[in-house]
């Protein structure tokens, strides 16, 4: 396990993992992101279902990558796959898990050793606040480190 930090609401936890390490033609390591929803109540999602095809069919979430500006202090975008517009909704139910965000780093903006976060939006259409994973460095290779 990565981490996981909550901001909004408190009863939601967004953790990371490695998923998955690059082969030898390749130096990424992918990182998985899953909500938990410790709460009483189910959690409502915006998200992009994408209908198949050559791409896949595959659900896009509000989910970024953030990464840490030591000089000014604080977090940044790095990268983000937020969907022009969603189309759907997921509910998550109280005391259930959604793998929500699947990211290959270093790269979209993202340099090797850099602090980053995860960070999941709930709603682009309401505004709901969001959910942020505990730092972590981006990596490659087998070793992973939390920040």
């Amino acid at each position: 396990m990565v981490g996981s930090a909550g901001t909004y609401p408190p009863t939601l936890r967004l953790i990371v993992t490695e998923a998955k390490t690059g082969d030898g033609n390749n130096s990424y390591v992918l990182y998985s992101g899953v909500l938990h929803n410790d709460g009483p109540n189910a959690v409502q999602l915006d998200l992009a279902q994408m209908p198949g095809g050559y791409a896949g069919k595959m659900s896009l979430f509000l989910c970024s990558v953030e990464k840490w500006d030591a000089r000014a202090k604080k977090w940044r975008l790095g990268f983000n796959n937020f969907p022009d517009q969603t189309n759907e909704t997921r509910v998550v139910p109280a005391g259930e898990t959604l793998e929500v965000c699947l990211v290959a780093l270093p790269n979209l903006g993202v340099r090797l050793g850099e602090r980053v976060r995860l960070s999941l939006r709930l709603s682009k259409k309401t505004g709901q606040g969001e959910v942020v994973s505990a730092p972590f460095v981006a990596r490659q290779g087998s070793s992973f480190r939390e920040k």
